[in-house]
């Protein structure tokens, strides 16, 4: 009994400490900071741009005003910069809607990983990217097992029928 409410006490304590750590993200993560970031998708320096697509990524949902330049970053020549625009996509879910025709682009990346995510933020869109829906059909046969399984799961997401 004692050790139970121990355990639950420091389960307690990890989600406050964790709800807090949570905030302090966000208010640091302000306007500018997104903004500033996203002006360093462009830069000519490879090393900033894949910090700076870590740190929109490592934001998540708060990077929402970063998608039309995480849609570009896609694009970008370093394959590392386009895994974590993918990545920061993908962890918008809807919010990342205005991106779905990058992501459908990405699905044809020459990187494996870079197609994977790009279809599972397309499946976390849900059926805002309807569009997607033949690009997607034929990622699943993807010679890559991992996009052809996040594909098929992308696929099922979009088509999903909302409950009430």
């Amino acid at each position: 009994m004692r050790i139970r409410m121990r355990t639950a006490l420091s389960v307690a304590c990890l989600l406050l400490l964790s709800g807090a750590c949570l905030l302090l993200l966000a208010a640091g993560c302000g306007k500018d900071r997104v903004e500033k970031l996203s002006e360093q998708l462009e830069d000519g320096n490879a090393k900033t741009r894949r910090h700076a697509s870590q740190e929109l990524r490592n934001l998540g949902p708060a990077a929402q005003a970063a998608v039309p330049k995480l849609a570009e970053a896609l694009k970008d020549e370093d394959p590392r910069v386009r895994r974590n625009a993918a990545q920061a996509l993908r962890d918008m879910g809807a919010g990342a809607r205005e991106a779905v025709g990058a992501l459908i682009e990405a699905l044809k990346d020459k990187e494996p990983k870079v197609r994977q995510i790009a279809a599972t933020a397309l499946g976390k869109i849900g059926p805002d990217a309807r569009e997607a829906i033949n690009p997607l059909t034929a990622a699943t046969k993807d010679p890559s097992p991992q996009v052809r399984e996040a594909a098929a799961l992308a696929l099922n997401k979009i088509r999903r029928k909302p409950r009430h």
